[in-house]
């Protein structure tokens, strides 16, 4: 077996086909947008730097799982060519369903940053602010909308074409898959939305509940079980694949949530404290009013009813997050998770420099900082 890279030449070898696979599909879907108007041509442009933008994170899994689970077409390359580009269709098609999650996601958010650019909607709304009267909110959204159902439906076609011609079986099992796990992800942003209106704290368990199915089993588990139903894996595996990657996903969303709070602007794309000025239920939160004194608490409660944070607002909850403990819990919780994933490594199937690869992954998810 030929040597392997390290995880960040990995990632981005395998971003790169991702993304050349989709800049070449968008640019064959403008001409036939083109002629129902003008805005087809334009959104598969601004569909093209949104997705493109990104980490593809989630697609290079996919990409990664089926190599490490699959045995390589060394003899027969254009069996092996055949079978990349279907992977590759797959990758590209689950990272446009991720971009028509987070068009519509900025828009509930009210986010008009992301991956370091104007959100979609913020994009049409800066368009008709410079072409009309008022503000045009309602309108943008309303387009951000569109924009992110067209992303679904052409990530839809992707995988009903260029993959489904080569792995037929294999594709109808992932849209079942794909379509059991999104719902979730739907019903799970639902409840994010609903908790946010909320006079009350969230349970702990109510959120961790959120973080599973909203981010854990969409941002790890289906990208490894995608990959591991392309390499042909027997049905355990698969399921031992979603499990491994729920720990994976709360590991990486408990670090979003310091990044959020401690991360810097320029490198995570968007400004610090969203989470706490769009009244977000996350763990940091929950843990950051329970383990507050009595004045904490007063300040902290003052904060969030509050309009608009300021930054003097960020740099208090900051300090109070450390100084009473709540950072220390997170950072215990994930260790505690990474401890579980560790363990589950072990009877994964896979060859040694593989485990170290996701083992790389573990502490990269720890570390990043964006």
């Amino acid at each position: 077996m030929v040597e392997r890279k390290g995880l960040d030449e990995e990632l981005s070898a395998y971003g790169k086909r991702i993304r050349q696979t989709i800049e070449a599909f968008l640019e064959r879907k403008k001409h036939e947008l083109e002629s129902a108007n003008w805005l087809g041509k334009d959104l598969t442009e601004r569909l093209r730097r949104f997705s493109t933008g990104g980490k593809l994170i989630r697609g290079s899994l996919i990409l990664l799982t089926h190599d490490m689970l699959s045995s390589k077409l060394e003899d027969d390359f254009s069996a092996a060519g055949l079978q990349s580009a279907g992977c590759e269709a797959v990758a590209a098609a689950y990272e446009l369903i991720h971009s028509f999650l987070l068009i519509h996601d900025d828009i509930m958010d009210r986010d008009r940053f992301r991956r370091g650019m104007p959100s979609i909607y913020f994009q049409y709304q800066t368009i008709i602010e410079e072409n009309s009267r008022g503000n045009g909110l309602h309108e943008a959204e309303g387009l951000g909308i569109c924009a992110g159902d067209v992303a679904f439906l052409l990530a839809l076609e992707l995988l009903s074409t260029a993959a489904a011609g080569v792995y037929p079986e294999k594709t109808m099992k992932i849209l079942l898959l794909w379509s059991r796990e999104l719902s979730r992800v739907g019903v799970a942003q639902m409840q994010d939305v609903f908790f946010s209106t909320w006079q009350k704290e969230a349970s702990e368990s109510d959120i961790i509940s959120l973080y599973r199915f909203k981010t854990a089993r969409y941002t790890f588990s289906v990208p490894f079980a995608t990959g591991s139903i392309l390499a042909g894996s027997e049905a355990h595996i698969t399921e031992n694949l979603l499990d491994l990657g729920e720990h994976y996903g709360m590991i990486y969303q408990l670090v979003d949530d310091k990044i959020g709070l401690f991360g810097e602007a320029e490198k995570i794309g968007k400004p610090v404290g969203t989470d706490l000025q769009e009244k977000k239920q996350t763990l940091l939160h929950h843990y950051l009013y329970h383990l507050a004194t009595a004045e904490q608490k007063q300040n902290i409660s003052k904060i969030l009813r509050k309009d608009r944070i300021t930054g003097q607002d960020i740099v208090y909850i900051r300090s109070t997050a450390i100084k009473n403990g709540t950072v220390q819990r997170v950072e215990e919780a994930i260790l505690e998770m990474k401890k579980k994933a560790e363990e589950m490594l072990k009877d994964l199937p896979v060859t040694q420099e593989y485990r170290r690869i996701l083992g790389d992954m573990l502490e990269y998810s720890i570390k990043r900082e964006r």
